[in-house]
Formats: C-alpha cells, sequence, structure tokens
C-alpha cells in the first residue's frame, strides 16, 4: 500500500511540476467545449443522464474488488489536471486517488480545474504501474528514484461523462 501511495503521490507531483506547465496556461487551457452548462456546473464527454446516485470515491475504492471492470459513478475533488491538454486529472476523497482519464482520449477538460468539485460516470480499472514508469514520476518530482524497486497499483477511471461544479 506504501507503494500506492507514493505512485500516486509522484503522479500528482508531476502534474503540479512547474515543467509541465506551458506558458500559455495562465487562464487554463479549454481543448473541449462541455456538452451541457448551468450556473451550477459544466459537463464534458457525454451528459450525465439520471440513474444512481453517486458514491464518494473513498466508499467506492473501500470495495473496489466489487466494482473493477464496471461502470461506477463518483464524487470527488480534483486534485490536478494535466497541465498540457487537460487530458487526465486525479480525483481524491480524502487519502483515496485515482486516475482519469477519458473514453477514447474524446474530450478533455480544462486545466484550471484543480480544486473544483466532480461527479463522473466511467469504468473503474486497477492498473499496475511499472517500475520505470513509477521511477519516471518520482524523478519528474525530484524524488529519489532509486527507492522504487517493484511495480504498483494504481485506481484508474476512463470516463464517458464528466461534470464539473463550478467554482463560487
Amino acid at each position: 500500500m506504501s507503494h500506492l501511495r507514493s505512485a500516486l503521490l509522484m503522479l500528482l507531483a508531476l502534474c503540479a511540476s512547474p515543467n509541465s506547465v506551458s506558458a500559455d496556461t495562465a487562464n487554463g487551457i479549454r481543448l473541449s467545449e462541455p456538452v451541457r452548462q448551468t450556473a451550477a456546473f459544466e459537463e464534458f464527454g457525454a451528459m450525465l443522464v439520471d440513474g444512481s446516485d453517486p458514491v464518494p470515491l473513498a466508499t467506492l475504492l473501500i470495495d473496489s474488488e466489487r466494482h473493477l471492470d464496471r461502470e461506477v459513478r463518483i464524487t470527488a475533488n480534483i486534485a490536478s489536471v494535466c497541465q498540457r491538454k487537460g487530458c487526465f486529472f486525479i480525483a481524491r476523497d480524502g487519502a483515496a486517488v485515482a486516475r482519469v482519464t477519458f473514453e477514447d482520449y474524446s474530450f478533455f477538460i480544462p486545466t484550471d480545474s484543480a480544486g473544483r468539485d466532480v461527479t463522473l460516470q466511467g469504468v473503474l480499472k486497477r492498473e499496475e504501474v511499472s517500475v520505470d514508469r513509477a521511477r519516471h514520476y518520482a524523478q519528474d518530482a525530484g524524488e529519489d528514484e532509486s527507492a522504487i524497486t517493484a511495480p504498483v497499483f494504481e485506481y484508474h477511471i476512463v470516463a464517458n461523462a464528466v461534470r464539473l461544479q463550478r467554482r463560487g
């Protein structure tokens, strides 16, 4: 479990690293337009349809085996966003963390979305992060990459719909 936390913390540091931010991100990059907007939120990808109530990410991961490779609907906070395009983000709910990417790479979220609450729908996966990839994250985060000696696992959600709450 400590390897999982280390890898996820390294991923968070990589996302927030000034080295990964291009000069034109001061106001955020928006490569996809919302499919629906209200005064309270913006939706990207597909629209969230009425159905099951979302579950907090931490609650879902407590019983993750039951939900693996199934569609889930969760709530969380966006800890960090890929600053190059908004092509992934790190969802956090307390100590629970998952990387979120977008189905078929078909949409992105604004790069200035960190700190916003999110509801999303997608498929939950648990994936191995290779030693090389984990060391890459550590190196980019300025951490000791030699401490990583074994693969680690991370939770990953491939989202098809993302609802970002507006700031305010």
